[in-house]
């Protein structure tokens, strides 16, 4: 049995709160959202739905106080971002409480070191290794999965569910290092032999949707070990100590979205405003069928999603924006600092995710825009959150290639 908890679970219209559903239950829950419901009226994927109740604060920031840094400067794999101005937010949202308006004048006053990609399973493994550090989910023993890409295994055992999104699964023993659950790996996929392989198209390989509807599942065919995609179910406490171990932090949104921008004013994306060759340049949702009931699938269960990847892509598989940035649209969630656009001045209290992730679409989550956040618990560190670190340039530097 799970252990009492107060979760801050709002349904897709995040207007109402909930308890924890079994995800099992034939009956369909009340405000359970489709494609057309997310796109008129919705607020997206329940991203902001699978949050768990703050730890305690001082156990998470005295983790961010314990870890030097012993990497060298400049800060290795970042890019070179200069300074500049540039126009904050955006007018129009499809999800006006987002909070993307008013735009404002912005400036960077200083020029900054940005990763150029999401920090890597691999890089977060070293700073492990190096600190003992224990992320946020481990230290829980829990994390927010998205549920078709369970194993049938696991599926069928975790039984708790946002009742408003029931998709995101709480799993047991699910973390940076175990994605999915326990019989999941960065270094391997571990199928039981009992499972069907992943795509193959057989009554083992489907299951009854826990808002009663069958799918095929997801269950990835991952090519070998994970190391070069980006470290998942890192919340923003992981988020803050893993940069500061490199000598660096996490980026203000002001900061994030200028960097995301590469240079370009008043365009929609990293890339500009097309959106027609998406899955050419960001790895984003591209089910053809109203999410999530399938993910990324046709009617054929073999055939691969457009933009090649089931959930996160390996780092840097997309092309860089102007600045070199990797993946500033899309992959996974990176945590940034909330800013008051009324004061310029930092929130100690909020954080906010940006670039979207492989969930978003723009028919149930168009956040993979440049413009576009998020609010988020400290504390939730999901299956599709992760970070990429920025450090300020020191006096007179000079603009040069990636470290």
């Amino acid at each position: 049995n799970m252990s009492p908890l107060r979760l801050a679970i709002v349904s897709c219209v995040f207007a109402s709160h909930a308890l924890l559903a079994n995800s099992h239950d034939d009956a369909q829950p009340q405000g359970s959202c489709d494609a057309h419901a997310l796109h008129q009226g919705g607020e997206g994927c329940g991203c902001a739905s699978a949050t768990r109740k703050a730890t305690t604060n001082a156990n998470s920031e005295q983790s961010t106080t314990s870890h030097q840094s012993t990497h060298e400067w400049p800060p290795k794999g970042a890019a070179w971002v200069p300074a500049g101005e540039f126009f904050f937010g955006a007018e129009k949202s499809p999800y006006p409480k987002d909070g993307e308006g008013p735009v404002v004048k912005a400036k960077i006053a200083t020029p900054l070191w940005v990763d150029a990609t999401e920090a890597t399973n691999q890089q977060f493994s070293e700073f492990v290794k190096a600190t003992g550090y224990v992320t946020t989910a481990e230290r829980e023993g829990w994390s927010f999965v998205f549920e078709p890409f369970l194993s049938p295994t696991t599926s069928e055992k975790e039984t708790q569910a946002v009742q408003q999104t029931p998709w995101w699964v709480q799993v047991h023993g699910a973390s940076w290092r175990h994605p999915e659950g326990s019989d999941s790996d960065i270094e391997a996929v571990v199928k039981p032999d009992d499972e069907a392989p992943p795509r193959q198209k057989s009554s083992t390989a489907q299951k009854q949707h826990a808002f009663g509807t069958p799918r095929v599942l997801a269950f990835p065919s991952w090519e070998g070990a994970r190391w070069k995609h980006p470290a998942v179910h890192v919340s923003f406490y992981d988020a803050e100590a893993y940069c500061k171990w490199r000598g660096m932090r996490l980026p203000t949104e002001v900061e994030w979205e200028y960097a995301a921008r590469g240079g370009l004013t008043n365009r929609t994306f990293p890339w500009g405003n097309r959106h027609d060759d998406l899955h050419k340049r960001a790895n984003t949702f591209d089910g053809s069928r109203a999410f999530p009931l399938y993910i990324e699938r046709t009617e054929d269960a073999n055939a691969p999603p457009a933009d090649g990847f089931d959930g996160s892509a390996p780092v840097a598989s997309y092309p860089p924006n102007g600045f070199g940035l990797f993946d500033m649209s899309g992959n996974v969630w990176e945590w940034s600092v909330a800013v008051d656009k009324s004061t310029g001045q930092t929130s100690a209290h909020q954080a906010v995710l940006r670039g979207g992730s492989f969930m978003c679409w723009h028919e149930h989550c168009f956040r993979y825009r440049v413009s576009a956040r998020l609010a988020m618990e400290k504390d939730t560190g999901n299956y599709h959150m992760g970070v990429r670190c920025v450090a300020t340039a020191r006096p007179g530097e000079q603009a040069s290639a990636t470290q």
